[in-house]
């Protein structure tokens, strides 16, 4: 299908991110299934690997939003920062998704000063 992982404008490291080798095919399988009617919980789709987790999460959310939004269901980035709250602790995160962290959770999750 496609590369799920974003890059940032202007990296221009040589090859495939490693990260990409390892989530594309989970969000290639998990979009051929929604496509064929797999409703499934996104939550059965996460690896077991917590660092892969947060990356994959991101990008599962970002298909199953496009797909939802496709077939005319309304759908809404703040549906799975409440589902997932791990997305809401990290702005980064939830900018992948496509959403605004509410100002009291962006605090939360900055560091202090040291």
């Amino acid at each position: 299908m496609h590369s799920y992982v974003h890059t940032i404008p202007g990296d221009r490291k040589a090859g495939p991110d490693p990260a990409s080798v390892l989530i594309d095919p989970i969000c290639d399988e998990f979009e051929r299934a929604r496509r064929a009617g797999d409703d499934s919980p996104l939550e059965a789709w996460l690896p077991a690997d917590t660092e892969l987790r947060p990356a994959v999460l991101v990008e599962l959310v970002r298909v199953e939003l496009q797909l939802r939004l496709a077939a005319g269901v309304p759908a809404r980035a703040e549906e799975y920062l409440a589902r997932f709250p791990e997305l809401g602790s990290d702005p980064g995160l939830a900018l992948r998704v496509g959403c605004r962290v509410p100002a009291a959770a962006a605090e939360r999750s900055r560091p202090g000063p040291g």
